[in-house]
C-alpha cells in the first residue's frame, strides 16, 4: 500500500487587528493631553498603517506557502504515480510469467517454464484491464483519479482455473482459435504423465495427435463426443475438456454433458449460451479477432472486455510436434519403449573376466534403453563420472546397480571398490559382502572419513611409485601383469562431503587429472549438480548420467540439455547419459536384488583380500610392541613402498599387552612416548620427544585425557635424567625454587634431573596466592628463557591454558594437544580445528599437526609409577629443652592442642602475662622447653619480647597467611610455599632460613 500526500489547503484569512489599531490611538491621545506635545499625536497616524501593512504582509506569506506546498504536493503525487507505474510493470511481469500467452509457448520464449508443477490448471484467456491489488492511502480524503489508476492493472493476463469449466460463444474460426490457445497452455504447464487426451474427433483438431498427452500413461479418463467434434482431456489432480465444431457447430445440451466424470474440465463451444452444458464457471463470447467479453466469471465481474489469445492451426501444429520430439528425449509421451521395471538379472551378465588379465576395460550393462541393454565403461568412457538425481529419482539405485554389475563382470583382481556415503551410511549396506570392497566410509565418524580420505593422497604415490618400479605408463601395460587392480572411488552425496570436509576438493581434483593411468576412477553423485562439482574436476569426468533433477540449469550442467528436468516422478529410475557423444540416451535403470549381491559374493575368494588405500585408526591402548615394531620395520631395509606396506600390516596384528622392557637412554631420535598416525602417507610412525630439538614441551589435555600417562613415559624414557614433580603447592614451587638457583651455580648436579615434568600446572597455579603467583611466573620465564643453556628442560603438563600463563607459550618449542573439553579451550591453546575431537580415547591427541596415540603406561612397574606422585615429606618439628618457642597461630587453641598430643609443654601467651603479672615479659623470665602460643595481633603487642625470643630460639608459624608472616616477621621475601591443611609449617631460624616443618606426626 503507497500512502498519497496530503492536498495542501489555504489557510483561513486572520481578522483586522481592530485592537492592535486602537490601543495605540487611545495612548497616544493620552500622552498629548499630559505632556501637551504634538509629536504624540504621530504615533496615532502610525498604528493604522503599520497594522494594514501586517494584513497585506501576512496574505502575501499565505499565498507563497500555498505555491510552495502545492508544487512539493505536484512532485510528490508524480513520484506516486511512478512508483505505481513501476509496480504496474512488475506485476504485469510477473502475471505473464506465470501464465505465458501461447504464442510465447510456440516460440519457445517460455521453454524454461514447461512442465513446472502447480496447483491447478491456470491459462490466460487473453489480455485485458484487471484489478491490480494496489490500493493507495489517502488519508480519509476523497479518491482521485490515481486511485482509479493504481486499483486497475492494463494489459494484464484474465486468467481463470480451467478446472471449472469454460464456455466460448463466437465465431466459429475465432472459438477455434481461442480453444487451441487454451489448449497448448494445458498442455505446456501439465506434463504427459498428469493429462491424458484420447479419442480426438476427425475434424479440426488433427494437430492434437501429435502431442505426447494422446498416449501417455496416466490415470484418466477421456470423454468421446459425437463425431462431428468435440474433445475431451482429462487429468490425474484436474481435469480438461475441449470441444470445437470446425465448420460445423455440434448440439452441446445438457444430454451429451450428463456423464461428465467427476475430475474432468470442459472447454466447449457453441453459438448461443443457452448451447453450453450446464456447470461452464466461466463463460467468453467472442465479437471478433480483438475483442472478447466476460459473460460469466467466479473471479472477474460480467462485462469484462478484454483481447483474446488466438492461435492458428499451423502455429498448434508446430508446437506439437515440437512439444513430442522434447517429450520423447525426456522419455515422455507417446510411444515409449521403456518399461517402467527391469531387473539386473534380466539384462543378460557377461561372462566374468579371468583373473589373471590386465584390466583394460570396466564395461558391464546397468540398464536397458530403446535399443537393448545400456553398457556402462568408466575405462572407455571416463575416466571419471557425473551423477545427478533429485531425492527420489533412484540414484543410491543406480550406484548399486552399476557397482554390482562391474563386480559380478570383474574379479577383485582386477577392480576394487572405495564406497563414500554421505547419507548416513545406509546406501551401500548392501555392498558391504562384496569381497572387491576396500571400506565404506559414512559421514557418521567426520573424523575417521576425513582420515581415510586424506589417505587416497597416499594411495596416488603408492600406484605412481609401482609405475615406476615396473617401467609401466599405465595400469593396463602387461608390464604390471594385473598386480595392481583398478579402485573405483563412489562418493553419494558429493555435495555433503564438501560441506563437511570442503578441503578436500583440491584432492578429488589431482585424483581426477591423474586418475586416468593410475587406474583411479571417480563415481561423483550429488543431488545439485550445478556449482557443486568445480570445473576442475568436472572438466576430467567424461561420462555424464543424469537421473530427474529439479531444474534445468541442474540437467544442463550434468548433460549439457535441459531434458532431465522433465522425467517424470511416476518412473524413478529413469535416466539419461551421455558418454561423450554430444547426445543423451535415455535407458531405464535396472533394480539389484539381494540375490544378485549374494550370488557373487559367494564366488570364489582372492587368495588375499584387497590393499586398502588407508590405515585403520590409530590402536588403543598403544603398547611397547606397537612402537618396537615400527621401529624394526622404519630401520628395516627395502623399498619405501614396501616398507610402508610391511609397517602397516605388522603393526596392525599387534593386539598383546604391553609386557614391558627395559627403558632405553636418550638416542639421536629422542624419547619414545607414542605412535603417529599419517594418513597422507599410509604409514603410523614412533613420536619422539629430543629436549634438545624440540625444546620445551607443554602438553595440554583434559582430565582424564592421558596427560599424566605421557609424563610418566617420557620420565621412564629419561630414567635418572628426569625428575618428576608430583602436582602439589609445595613440591611445585620447590622444584622452580630449585631450578632457579641452579643457574646461581651454572651447572646441573649429577643427582638432579636436567628434564622437569610439570603436571597440571594451571592448576596449582591457580591455588597459590598472588605474589606467589607473580614471583613463579618470573621464576619460570627465567627457567625456560635460560634453561636449555645448561642443559635443563622442562615439560609443562596443563588442563587449559590460562590468561596469566599465555606468556609462557612461545617460550616453548613443542606443544601436544590432548583430548580438551571445548573446541574454543583446544584452539586456544593453539590446536587446529581439524585436530579436534572430543571424543578421543585416552592418550589421544595430536602432536606436529598429526594425530598422537600415547603409549599405555608401563604395567609392571605401577608401585614406581605411583611412588612419583607422592610429595617428599618436610622433617618434623621439635622444641628444644633448653628453649622457649614462639609460635604463631591463626587458630592458637587448635595448634596447643597438637603440640599437646605430641607430649609438648604448652602455655597460652595470654595466660603467661596473667600468672607473671606483668604487662612486660622478660626472656629470661619464661620456662624452657615451653612452646608459648597466641595469634599475629598478640605477639605484636609483646613486639620486645617476639624480638628477642627470635634470637635465640626458632619461631613457627601455622596456618598463618602471607600478611601475618610479613607483619610478625617485618621481612618481605616470600617463604616456601605451604599446603593448606597439611599440617606444614613454617619455621623461621635465628639466623634467618626459611623452612617448612611438620607440626603434627
Amino acid at each position: 500500500m503507497l500512502r498519497l500526500p496530503t492536498l495542501p489547503v489555504e489557510a483561513a484569512r486572520a481578522p483586522f487587528p481592530i485592537l492592535a489599531v486602537v490601543t495605540p490611538v487611545v495612548m497616544a491621545g493620552v500622552i498629548w493631553a499630559v505632556t501637551g506635545s504634538v509629536f504624540g499625536l504621530l504615533f496615532a497616524g502610525l498604528s493604522p498603517i503599520i497594522a494594514v501593512a501586517g494584513v497585506l504582509d501576512g496574505r502575501r506569506g499565505t499565498r507563497r506557502r500555498l505555491r510552495q506546498e502545492s508544487e512539493s504536493y505536484r512532485q510528490s503525487m508524480e513520484l506516486v504515480r511512478n512508483e505505481v507505474v513501476n509496480r504496474h510493470e512488475k506485476l504485469r511481469r510477473d502475471a505473464w510469467r506465470r501464465t505465458p500467452p501461447a504464442a510465447a509457448i510456440v516460440s519457445g520464449e517460455v521453454a524454461e517454464s514447461r512442465w513446472v508443477p502447480s496447483s491447478a490448471p491456470v491459462v490466460a484467456l487473453g489480455s485485458g484491464t484487471v484489478p491490480s491489488g494496489l490500493h493507495l492511502d489517502s488519508g480519509g480524503a476523497a479518491p482521485t483519479d490515481l486511485d482509479e489508476f493504481a486499483s486497475r492493472l492494463t494489459d494484464a493476463p484474465v486468467t481463470v482455473d480451467v478446472s471449472g469449466s469454460v464456455g466460448i460463444i463466437g465465431p466459429s474460426l475465432v472459438a477455434l482459435a481461442h480453444a487451441r490457445a487454451i489448449l497448448v497452455q494445458l498442455t505446456h504447464a501439465l506434463p504427459p504423465g498428469e493429462v491424458t487426451i484420447k479419442d480426438i474427433p476427425r475434424e479440426g483438431w488433427d494437430w492434437t495427435r501429435l502431442l505426447p498427452h494422446m498416449r501417455a500413461q496416466a490415470s484418466a479418463r477421456v470423454v468421446a463426443s459425437e463425431s462431428r467434434g468435440s474433445i475431451s482431456v482429462s487429468q490425474a489432480r484436474h481435469a480438461s475438456q475441449a470441444s470445437d465444431s470446425g465448420s460445423h457447430r455440434p448440439s452441446c445440451g445438457p444430454s451429451r454433458y450428463s456423464d461428465r466424470e467427476p475430475g474432468e474440465l470442459t472447454i466447449a463451444l457453441a453459438d448461443t449460451t443457452e448451447e453450453l452444458p450446464p456447470g461452464c464457471a466461466t463463460i467468453v463470447r467472442l465479437s471478433g479477432t480483438s475483442e472478447a467479453l466476460i459473460v460469466r466469471s467466479p473471479v472477474h465481474q460480467s462485462g469484462l472486455v478484454f483481447r483474446p489469445d488466438l492461435l492458428s492451426f499451423e502455429q498448434a501444429g508446430r508446437y506439437a510436434a515440437d512439444l513430442s520430439h522434447h517429450a520423447k528425449q525426456a522419455g515422455m509421451g507417446p510411444g515409449d519403449p521403456l518399461p517402467g521395471y527391469v531387473t539386473l538379472d534380466a539384462l543378460g551378465m557377461a561372462a566374468r573376466c579371468p583373473g589373471d588379465l590386465v584390466p583394460i576395460t570396466l564395461s558391464c550393462p546397468v540398464g536397458l534403453g530403446p535399443a537393448g541393454p545400456v553398457l556402462l565403461d568408466l575405462v572407455a568412457d571416463g575416466p571419471h563420472a557425473v551423477v545427478g538425481g533429485t531425492t527420489g529419482s533412484g540414484k543410491s539405485e543406480f550406484l548399486v546397480t552399476w557397482v554390482t554389475s562391474m563386480a559380478a563382470r570383474y574379479p577383485p583382481g582386477q577392480v576394487n571398490f572405495l564406497l563414500v556415503d554421505f547419507k548416513g551410511g545406509a546406501s551401500f549396506d548392501s555392498l558391504r559382502t562384496l569381497p572387491h570392497g576396500v571400506g565404506v566410509i559414512t559421514d557418521l565418524g567426520p573424523h575417521h572419513a576425513r582420515r581415510a580420505l586424506e589417505s587416497l593422497g597416499a594411495e596416488v604415490r603408492h600406484r605412481e611409485q609401482m609405475l615406476r618400479d615396473a617401467g609401466a605408463r599405465t595400469v593396463s601395460d602387461p608390464a604390471l601383469a594385473g598386480a595392481l587392480p583398478r579402485l573405483v572411488i563412489v562418493v553419494d552425496e558429493f555435495q555433503a562431503l564438501l560441506d563437511s570436509l570442503g578441503e578436500l576438493h583440491a584432492l578429488f581434483a589431482d585424483i581426477a587429472a591423474r586418475g586416468r593411468s593410475l587406474g583411479i576412477h571417480l563415481v561423483l553423485c550429488t543431488q545439485r549438480p550445478s556449482g557443486v562439482v568445480r570445473d576442475a574436476v568436472l572438466a576430467n569426468c567424461n561420462l555424464r548420467i543424469s537421473l530427474r533433477v529439479n531444474n534445468a540449469a541442474d540437467s544442463s550442467a550434468v548433460i549439457g540439455t535441459d531434458q532431465a528436468a522433465f522425467l517424470s516422478p511416476a518412473t524413478p529410475g529413469r535416466c539419461l547419459v551421455d558418454s561423450g557423444s554430444g547426445s543423451a540416451t535415455l535407458f531405464q535403470v535396472a533394480t539389484t536384488s539381494a540375490a544378485d549381491i549374494r550370488t557373487i559374493s559367494s564366488g570364489p575368494k582372492p587368495l588375499s583380500p584387497p590393499r586398502r588405500p588407508w590405515l585403520d585408526p590409530l590402536p588403543h591402548p598403544v603398547t611397547e610392541l606397537h612402537l618396537q615394531a615400527a621401529d624394526d620395520l622404519e630401520s628395516a631395509a627395502g623399498g619405501a613402498a614396501e616398507r610402508e606396506v610391511r609397517l602397516r600390516e605388522r603393526i596392525t596384528r599387534v593386539a598383546m599387552p604391553d609386557t614391558g622392557r627395559p627403558r632405553t637412554p636418550l638416542t639421536s631420535d629422542g624419547y619414545r612416548f607414542g605412535l603417529l598416525d599419517e594418513p597422507a602417507r599410509q604409514r603410523y610412525r614412533v613420536a619422539r620427544y629430543d629436549p634438545a630439538r624440540d625444546g620445551h614441551l607443554l602438553v595440554f589435555g583434559a582430565s582424564r585425557s592421558g596427560k599424566t600417562t605421557l609424563l610418566d613415559v617420557l620420565a621412564r624414557e629419561a630414567g635418572e635424567t628426569a625428575e618428576r614433580i608430583p602436582p602439589t603447592v609445595e613440591a611445585t614451587w620447590d622444584a622452580l625454587v630449585g631450578a632457579r638457583r641452579r643457574f646461581d651455580r651454572l651447572t646441573t648436579s649429577a643427582d638432579q634431573g636436567s628434564l622437569l615434568l610439570f603436571d597440571d600446572f594451571d592448576a596449582v597455579f591457580g591455588r597459590w596466592d598472588q605474589d606467589y603467583q607473580t614471583e613463579a611466573i618470573e621464576q619460570l620465564t627465567t627457567v625456560l628463557r635460560d634453561g636449555p643453556g645448561c642443559g635443563l628442560h622442562v615439560v609443562l603438563g596443563m588442563q587449559r591454558l590460562r590468561s596469566p600463563l599465555a606468556g609462557l607459550v612461545p617460550l616453548c618449542d613443542s606443544t601436544v594437544h590432548l583430548r580438551l573439553s571445548t573446541r574454543q579451550e583446544h584452539l586456544t591453546a593453539g590446536g587446529t580445528d581439524a585436530l579436534f575431537d572430543s571424543e578421543l580415547p585416552p592418550g589421544g591427541g595430536s602432536w606436529r599437526g598429526v594425530r598422537l596415540q600415547v603409549v599405555l603406561r608401563h604395567q609392571d612397574q605401577p608401585e614406581a609409577a605411583s611412588a612419583r606422585h607422592d610429595p617428599p615429606q618436610p622433617p618434623a618439628f621439635t622444641i628444644p629443652p633448653d628453649q622457649a618457642v614462639p609460635v604463631v597461630s591463626s587458630s592458637p587453641l587448635r595448634t596447643a592442642a597438637l603440640l599437646k598430643n605430641r607430649g609438648y609443654h604448652v602455655m597460652p601467651l595470654t595466660e603467661l602475662r596473667s600468672g607473671m603479672g606483668a604487662s612486660r615479659l622478660e626472656v629470661n623470665e619464661l620456662p624452657t622447653g615451653t612452646a608459648i602460643v597466641a595469634d599475629a595481633d598478640a605477639w605484636l603487642s609483646q613486639w620486645t619480647l617476639l624480638s628477642a625470643l627470635r634470637a635465640r630460639s626458632t619461631l613457627v608459624l601455622d596456618e598463618c597467611s602471607l600478611a601475618d608472616y610479613r607483619s610478625v616477621t617485618r621481612r618481605r621475601d616470600l617463604p616456601p610455599v605451604l599446603q593448606a591443611r597439611s599440617g606444614h609449617v613454617w619455621l623461621l631460624e635465628p639466623d634467618g632460613h626459611v623452612h617448612r616443618a611438620r607440626l603434627a606426626e
